[in-house]
This record gives C-alpha cells, structure tokens and sequence, in this order.
C-alpha cells in the first residue's frame, strides 16, 4: 500500500512539472486547446482579470504559470509578426524594382513621332519625361519602406493665455 502510495505521488508531481509542450504532446490538451486557452487568458487580462483570476478559470497551477503561457504566446507572436513583417518588405521591394527595371526599359528606349504611321525622324520626350518621373516615385516608395527619408517636422505657431480666476490681479504682484 504504501508503494502505491509513493506511485500516485510521483505521478502527481510529475503532473504538476508538465510544461504547456508537454501537456501536448502527452494528450493532455491538443495544440488548438492550449492556444484557445492562451487566447482566452490574454482577454481576461484585457478586461482587467488578476493572474490569480485567470489560472483558476483556465486550470494553470499558479498565476506565475498562466504569466508565463500569456508572455511566451506574446514573445511568439511579435516574432511572427517580424518575420511577417520582413517577407513583406522584401515582396514589396522585389515587386518596386521590378517596376524600375521596366522604366529603365521606356526610358531606353527611342519613342518616334508618327505622322499617318510613318516615323517623321523627330524623336517623341513625353514618354521618357513620364518614365523618369514614374522611376522617381519608385525610388521615393523604396525610400520610405526601408525608413531612408528623414523625419518630417511639423512647426506649431500656438498661443497660450492663462486666465487665472478668483485672484484680484492688483494682488499678484
């Protein structure tokens, strides 16, 4: 009896040392519940929920336990959203200089001025000056997905007036 005793215990304390990965993978709540769980947690907290509050609805051992499950799916998140982040600046980059390139293209190449269909000799600017001028708002956009630009400063002209009521100004002196 009393190695059965000893077992139970065991059992209990290694329970109680799962981690939220193991918990998984030994069966104990599948990915979408411990996510689901986690997901609930932060809106409690939102609502102003204690962490005392938020490990008893949710079964977490202790609030120190429901903090580190909150933090570690924050800490995940902010890293997705980095690495999300990265691949859509590097997509939208890709996609820009691509739309250089072609420009390059138009303003490389030699645009005639037609007249009835036939080449008049005289070479046409207009396209070549929207080429260049399309190629500048690309390098601008560039500019301004990788943060080159400086920091636009705005200049406030304001006025303040205090008004100070209840004092007889002839005392304030």
């Amino acid at each position: 009896m009393a190695d059965d005793e000893q077992v139970d215990k065991d059992e209990r304390r290694e329970a109680r040392r799962l981690t939220a990965r193991e918990h998984i993978t030994k069966g104990v709540l599948t990915v979408e519940e411990h996510t689901q769980r986690v997901i609930d947690a932060m809106a409690m907290r939102r609502q102003g929920k204690t962490w005392d509050e938020v490990a008893a609805a949710h079964g977490w051992k202790s609030r120190q336990a429901a903090h580190i499950a909150v933090t570690k799916e924050l800490r995940r998140r902010a890293k997705f959203a980095t690495k999300n982040t990265d691949a859509m600046r590097q997509e939208q980059l890709d996609r820009l200089e691509e739309q250089y390139a072609r420009l390059v293209d138009v303003a490389d190449r030699r645009h005639a001025v037609l007249f009835k269909g036939d080449d008049t000799g005289f070479d046409d600017s207009a396209p070549i000056v929207r080429a260049v001028s399309e190629m500048t708002r690309v390098i601008d956009r560039i500019a301004k997905l990788y943060g080159l630009d400086a920091p636009q400063q705005v200049v406030a002209d304001t006025q303040v007036r205090y008004e100070v009521v209840g004092v007889d100004p002839t005392d304030v002196t």
